[in-house]
């Protein structure tokens, strides 16, 4: 089957292999390929103009990234969560996030968490309007700025790995919107109370549904 994508250079890499990472990560994270479809080395090759050995290295850092996996004299595939693994990552995301507010309670900016304040605003008051998409990005923007508030890079790059693995489970029976025990607003508010367990236990209930959504999800 001819493989179909996109595979725009909008930020002008000129380097070939890290040209091909970039790209290749983004259209997986686009969703333009699905977990478990295969990389087809040549047509990918062949569309980008870059040699074998580039294209490897390429291949290489997704391997490290989680984001495929290569199975030896098959080929190389987008990585396809299994449900435990799936459970696991949601879990991690889940400590990750509440320990990232408690943190941005303790010495987050004050310029970050007003921003964070406006963004869970916004959410909040668009859940009942706004698509599965437009919902699914305002989200995404709200749990990076909180991750921003902690003024960590270490923990910035570490949550972009995580959720990039995030992205990538599958779309279909993805969890309602549902009641959330606590809401984007709740938890910024606590984080700008200054209290470092308010904020914990905030966006530990917020992550409550999802994490019970998502184990139903990827159980069934």
């Amino acid at each position: 089957m001819q493989q179909t994508f996109k595979l725009d250079n909008k930020y002008g890499i000129q380097n070939r292999s890290d040209r091909a990472y970039g790209l290749l990560r983004e259209a997986i994270l686009e969703g333009q390929f699905k977990p478990g479809d295969p990389l087809n080395e040549r047509v990918i090759g062949e569309r980008l103009d870059i040699g074998r050995t580039p294209l490897r290295h390429a291949f290489a850092r997704l391997v490290s990234d989680g984001l495929v996996e290569q199975v030896r004299h098959v080929g190389v595939f987008v990585r396809k969560l299994d449900p435990q693994e799936a459970i696991h990552l949601i879990e991690v995301r889940r400590a990750m996030e509440a320990g990232a507010a408690a943190l941005a309670a303790e010495k987050g900016d004050r310029a970050a968490i007003a921003e964070l304040i406006k963004l869970a605003r916004f959410v909040d008051e668009s859940d009942k309007t706004a698509t599965d998409q437009e919902l699914m990005q305002r989200e995404i923007q709200f749990h990076r700025q909180l991750i921003r508030c902690c003024g960590n890079s270490e923990m910035q790059r570490l949550h972009e790995d995580l959720h990039a693995l995030f992205l990538t489970l599958p779309t279909d029976g993805r969890p309602g919107r549902g009641e959330k025990a606590a809401s984007h607003q709740e938890v910024a508010q606590a984080i700008a109370g200054g209290d470092p367990a308010e904020a914990f236990a905030a966006m530990w209930r917020h992550m409550e549904g999802a994490a019970e959504g998502w184990s139903g999800v990827v159980r069934s």
